[in-house]
Formats: structure tokens, sequence, C-alpha cells
């Protein structure tokens, strides 16, 4: 009898723990199922309406809170400008023309501001391709780099620059304090006018240059001191190749000034003066600081790829060729800073018509024609499209109300002064022609 109790006890045992194991299952299969998503018949039902209702929505709609609402057409792209793109077309690239941060650019701390995006930050061992952060590969040998480097490491957008707008910048050193102090606000504000009136398109929609000259002087109008003009040692009386010699500009601005050192004339008598690379970046201007405008224009129009004859060309209208003279009347000059803007047919100079003068079109009618005279040199006519004595016989001395002496037909004559009867080539817009790259000069390298 115990033996048997003891065996029937056993079965119990056995028997309970068999259905603790069928409870943990069945609440194992209950956490599976809701896992896997299986839910009870209401929800089911729900679900199967809100897709019969999806599927009533046209292409063009989603299903939002129950019913078929126009899906929100995408945003366009953005457009981002390449670092190095020059959409003014002024030689400086949009990097240079635009702060390095935007006020209004703002990433998280999952990001960081890569050449104006926002882009991830990639984690030890992981590096940003495409937009995405993937597995950095094995290291290879290092090529040298064939892309173009920037050597104007500092952005001239805080200097005024404008990507959508003309930028020249140009920095004035001197021989001499006395000569800084001399500088005229006057002939800087001309010459920054005749920029601004250019007539050149921009992206912007606005005509002109804007010219930014760093000359280490506050005038009225505006500052001149952009930070950087300094004073160089090049003697006493410095000459055209000490004054080039010992201007320099510092490394922040390679590649995106011009730079003018400004030297004394030392007395010579002969008024101001000049020397420039022809597309280049420097300039060599003689003046004692009351007027220099029209040569440091001259100048920089060399610099911008503008050449000229010498001594003179009658069938050019330009600061390039001589010192612009305009009058509305005849009487008396004004001079102006201006590089031409019309064009010019070429002077034979062994057909010349003195009833023609330069065929040139209304808008020259203000200025005053320079042309070499035997024994008299170079003498003004006015009116600019009106007719010119060409062989000079003309008297010297004309009194008021009388007229030069217009010869019918054609004569020969020598009006540029080379001492020679050619061909004076034709003439057109200069300000349509400028380099502002200056052969290479101002930009990337």
């Amino acid at each position: 009898m115990t033996i048997l109790g003891a065996g029937a006890a056993s079965k119990t045992s056995h028997f309970r723990l068999t259905r603790a194991r069928a409870c943990t299952l069945a609440l194992t299969l209950a956490v599976v199922a809701a896992g896997f998503g299986v839910m009870p018949t209401e929800g089911r039902a729900a679900d199967a309406a809100s897709a019969a209702k999806k599927k009533h929505c046209k292409k063009t709609q989603r299903l939002r809170k129950g019913k078929c609402v126009r899906k929100p057409k995408p945003k366009p792209p953005v457009p981002r400008p390449d670092p190095l793109s020059d959409a003014d077309g002024d030689g400086l690239p949009y990097r240079w023309e635009t702060a390095a941060t935007s006020p209004r650019q703002r990433c998280t701390s999952k990001q960081r501001l890569r050449n104006g995006r926002c882009v991830p930050r990639c984690k030890k061992g992981r590096k940003l391709k495409r937009g995405k952060c993937v597995k950095k590969k094995k290291p290879a040998k290092r090529r040298r780099a064939t892309a173009r480097v920037s050597i104007a490491p500092a952005s001239v957008a805080p200097l005024g620059a404008d990507p959508n707008h003309k930028d020249i910048f140009v920095q004035i050193n001197y021989a001499s304090e006395a000569l800084r102090q001399n500088a005229a606000c006057s002939e800087l504000d001309a010459i920054v006018a005749a920029f601004a009136n250019a007539p050149v398109a921009n992206p912007d929609g606005a005509t002109g240059v804007n010219l930014h000259i760093d000359a280490g002087v506050s005038c009225p109008s505006r500052s001149y001191n952009l930070g950087g003009s300094a004073i160089f040692d090049a003697g006493p009386c410095p000459n055209l190749s000490a004054t080039f010699n010992a201007v320099e500009l510092p490394e922040s601005r390679i590649g995106a000034f011009h730079i003018a050192g400004f030297s004394p004339t030392c007395g010579g008598g002969g008024g101001e003066g000049g020397a420039a690379t022809l597309h280049g970046t420097e300039m060599a201007v003689f003046t004692e600081g009351a007027s220099f405008a029209h040569v440091l224009m001259h100048e920089l129009g060399h610099n911008l790829g503008l050449d000229h004859p010498f001594p003179g060309q009658p069938n050019r209208i330009s600061t390039m060729n001589t010192r612009l003279a305009v009058s509305n009347d005849g009487n008396g000059a004004a001079e102006v800073l201006d590089f031409q803007r019309f064009s010019i047919p070429a002077l034979d100079e062994n057909n010349l018509s003195e009833g023609a003068g330069i065929s040139a079109p209304p808008e020259a009618h203000r200025f005053y024609i320079q042309h070499f005279c035997e024994g008299q040199g170079f003498v003004a006519a006015w009116p600019g499209d009106g007719p010119i004595d060409w062989n000079c016989n003309s008297p010297e001395i004309l009194l008021p109300g009388e007229s030069p002496t217009i010869d019918p037909g054609t004569v020969t004559a020598d009006v540029d002064g080379d001492g020679q009867l050619t061909v004076l080539p034709a003439t057109g817009n200069e300000w349509l022609a400028l380099d502002y790259a200056s052969g290479g000069g101002i930009g990337p390298r």
C-alpha cells in the first residue's frame, strides 16, 4: 500500500507539472502573436476599411484622417553654386565673394557645415561620400592634387564683394606718408563713379562695376581704408623699377587685389605719369597727390587688358588714349574719366576726309578730338562728330565765330604723330572687352 500510494502521488505531481507547462506555452504564443501583429477581429476590420478608402484615393491624393486630400507638391531642390563658379564674370569665384557662414544656415548636432551645406557628422572610421557616411577604404598612395587651389584665403565678402555684381579691388601703397595725406578724395570718388557708370551687365540686373580702393584714407563720401594700404621704402626719389620692386601685396590678397605704388614726380615737371603690366595686377603711378585719377584709371585699364598705340590715336575716345575733355558748346573743357563706349571706323592717313572727321556716332558730339599737327603738336577739334582740319591749314588761333578750314575731297596727314602714314585700326567698346581675370592674375591659380 505504501508503494502504491507513492506511485499515485508521483502521477499526480507529473499531471500538475504538465498543466504548468501548458499555461507557459499559451502565454508564449500570445506574446508571439502580439509581436507578429495578430489582433482582435475589430482591429482587422478597421484596417481593412482604411485600406479600402485608400484604394479610392487618386494618385495625386493621399489618405488623411479618413479623407482623400491632395498630395503636397515636392519642393524643387535648391541649386547650390559651385564654390569656384563665377556668375558675374569678375574673376573672383563665388567662395571668395560670399561669407564663410550664413547667419540663417543652422545645422543640427548630428551635422556640420561644409561649403555652405549641412552634411552628416561621420563617426571615426567613416567618411562622407555623396551625402552619406561610408566606411573608409585603405589609404592609397597620395597623388599631387591637380585641382585649382586658392592662394587668396581671406574672403573679400566683408570688403563689399557681391557674387552677382562685378567687383574690382585695388590696394594703393605710398612712397611716403605725405603722399598718402595729399591723396585727394575727389580723385578717388571720380574713378569709383566712372566704373559704377560702366555700361556692363550683371546677374543682379544692375549695370556698372564696383571698384573697391584701399587707399588708407577716409573721405566724406565713403571710407577708402580697407586695412591693407602701406608705406614702402624705395629711396627718396624712386624710379619705375624701384617702385615696382618695392610694392608688394600681402599673401592673403594675392589673386584678389591689384596693387598700385604711388611715387612722387620728384619735380620732373612732366606732370603725372605711370606704367602697368598688361593683363597683370601691378601698377606704378607718379603723382604729388593732387591729380591722379586719370593716370590710375589708365594704368588699371592696362591691367584689364586695354592697350594703345603711342603717342595717340584720334579715332579713339578713351582715357586709354589721352585725357578726355568734353564741352556742351565748344567753349572751355571739362575732363571726364571713361573708356570708349561705341565703335569708330578705321582712319587711312593717306585718304582722310576732313568733312567726315572720325565718322563718329552722335554720342561723340561732346568730346574734343586730339590729332597731331606738324609744328604744333597735338591740337583739339570739337565736336567729336563734326569735321576736322586734318592737314592743319587753318590759322593756329581762331577768333570767336571763325571756323576751321575744311578742304573738299581727301587729304594726307600724319594725324597720330608717329612719323608714318598708315591705317589706324577701327576701335570698339572697351568696357565690353575688359579682362577681369587679368590674364590669370585675379582668381584661383
